[in-house]
């Protein structure tokens, strides 16, 4: 086991702590099966990817170079199984209070080529 997937299972394990984590829900467009005849013009489908989440009420003043702003939202999550939380940016993110949001940017924190966590700034 290295280094890094400690971390990864340690990430888990605490956001999966329900006094400390939270539910959220991402919305991912996937490209739909049978627009390769038409690979000008693909279609997409949306899909709920269930996340957990912790909110960061207080360090993070900014997200992968873009500064906090009043209204918006900071979360710390681990990736979701194939998806790639830096290719969400636009898409839509559900709190676990149903509050719809925009993702705005993403950082990922890793190890060795390796994403273990990553802040996500979200807003209207």
């Amino acid at each position: 086991m290295t280094i890094a997937s400690e971390f990864i299972a340690m990430a888990h394990e605490m956001l999966n702590d329900q006094e400390i984590g939270f539910d959220g829900t991402l919305i991912v467009k996937v490209k739909e099966e049978g627009s390769e005849s038409k690979p000008w013009a693909p279609t997409f489908k949306e899909q709920e990817i269930p996340l957990r989440l912790f909110y960061d009420e207080q360090s993070k003043t900014s997200v992968n170079g873009s500064i906090v702003l009043q209204g918006e939202k900071v979360f710390i999550t681990y990736e979701p199984d194939g998806i790639s939380l830096e290719d969400c940016i636009g898409f839509k993110f559900i709190d676990h209070k149903g509050r719809s949001f925009v993702v705005n940017a993403v950082e990922p924190i890793g190890a060795g080529g390796t994403t273990i966590i990553s802040y996500v700034k979200v807003g209207s």
